[in-house]
């Protein structure tokens, strides 16, 4: 049957990927890179960002768009990777910076963060990511 009354769904909630797994890209940082874009009245920016792993990758900061070009190594082949992000301005409700949101390439809601999950990058409900804590059951909180 395979319904969410069954013993399966537990089975299969725990087969899920962590968002711990995936590398991901935060978008508030962008926020105070974006603010010194219009201050400076500059088209683009080139930084880099550090991946948990230690690896890198290239971003060219654009006014409505952030471009991410890296290398990845799977298995024994390396390969370029690259990647168009768009993200909105969402106007902060006490003044101040605006606050940036990435647009999902798949779903296009507004989040945080997109993680890298092959073939490209998206939010944590489209690869369907849960958090380490949704992993665990009650006997390993109970101590």
């Amino acid at each position: 049957m395979g319904g969410y009354g069954s013993g399966n769904f537990k089975a299969r909630q725990g087969k899920r990927g962590t968002t711990s797994s995936y590398r991901r890209i935060d978008s508030f940082p962008i926020g105070k890179r974006l603010q010194y874009l219009r201050k400076h009245n500059q088209k683009s920016s080139t930084e880099r960002i550090y991946w948990r792993d230690g690896s890198d990758a290239k971003t060219i900061l654009f006014k409505n768009r952030l471009h991410v070009s890296f290398g990845d190594k799977l298995m024994w082949i390396c390969r370029k990777l690259s990647a168009t992000l768009y993200f909105a301005l969402i106007p902060n409700n006490y003044g101040g910076q605006d606050r940036v949101y990435y647009l999902c390439p798949r779903c296009g809601q507004r989040v945080r963060y997109l993680y890298l999950i092959p073939p490209g990058f998206m939010c944590r409900v489209c690869g369907k990511l849960n958090y380490e804590s949704q992993q665990r059951t009650k006997s390993r909180h109970i101590r």
